[in-house]
């Protein structure tokens, strides 16, 4: 692929991780605590534990709802600690029962899986292990569930290493990816020396934080006045191009850049709804105190 299709399909994951955190916020956190990196080897999209890969062909020729629920799968998988817990069981039939698991989980939290996915209902991942048949040549894999010849289920990932612990295509980079603005993960293609910063209406501090460290409790600076113009040209003057920027505000204020910026931003509303004159002209926004 063109550099331009590997930009294209980072900014379509990119797109799919601000739909989760639009529309599934718990999926859509888990999604912004992993680094995603496109990784051609993969034939969908699979996580390790320490970060999701993906192919950036797959990505091109699928729509992003399948994306998002592919990313839903992967980041649900990990929260269960499933690539923890298969000890010395194989690999792909262990990959099979997480798979079977959590699709249930899936359309209980609003994913729309194909119709005939099947789902196991009411096991752990151990249970679903020892229900399937030992892996052959010849045993067919429940529908839904990844196919020893390629085939791949609606969670998008057919990926052995996909919830197999210590399976890592780049080790010693887990923990040194760094985190978009507020909260998040870098693009695969940006790799500066980490984000995580209170912007105020003039930036009163800035914290440099990895994925892996990330503090329980921020101390914000600052506090009133609110302008939001200068912690986007924070970002712009030191040429950082987060994946995704959460921006955690009352949105009591009206100063916006004039120009939307060339990634996606997410305004993390406490306050109520904005009116006419604070209304976010651009970007997607969560009211996180509702109507």
């Amino acid at each position: 692929m063109s550099g331009r299709a590997h930009a294209e399909s980072a900014r379509r994951v990119g797109d799919c991780v601000t739909a989760l955190l639009r529309d599934q916020p718990f999926f859509g956190s888990l999604a912004l605590r992993l680094p995603i990196r496109a990784d051609a080897s993969r034939e969908t999209l699979a996580s390790d534990g320490r970060d999701i890969r993906y192919a950036p062909g797959w990505v091109a020729e699928t729509d992003a709802d399948r994306i998002g629920t592919a990313l839903g799968h992967v980041v649900l998988a990990c929260a269960l600690k499933h690539h923890t817990r298969r000890g010395e069981r194989d690999p792909e039939r262990w990959q099979l029962a997480s798979q079977l698991v959590t699709h249930g989980l899936l359309r209980d939290a609003g994913f729309v899986l194909p119709p005939d996915v099947e789902v196991w209902d009411g096991l752990s991942v151990e249970q679903a292990y020892d229900r399937l048949p030992e892996p052959s040549d010849n045993t067919p894999s429940p529908k839904g569930a990844p196919q020893s010849n390629g085939g791949g289920d609606d969670g998008g990932s057919n990926d052995p290493s996909d919830g197999a612990p210590g399976k890592q295509d780049d080790p010693g980079t887990g923990s040194k990816d760094p985190a978009s603005p507020a909260s998040g993960q870098a693009p695969p293609s940006f790799d500066p020396n980490g984000a995580g910063e209170v912007m105020d209406a003039a930036v009163q501090d800035a914290a440099v934080h990895s994925h892996g460290d990330l503090p329980e409790r921020i101390a914000i600076e600052g506090r009133g006045g609110a302008d939001f113009r200068p912690g986007f040209a924070w970002l712009s003057d030191r040429g950082l191009r987060p994946s995704c920027c959460l921006y955690l505000t009352d949105m009591e204020c009206d100063r916006y850049p004039e120009a939307e910026p060339d990634y996606p931003v997410v305004w993390c509303n406490w306050g109520p709804p904005p009116g006419e004159r604070n209304r976010q002209p651009w970007g997607e926004r969560i009211d996180m105190a509702g109507p």
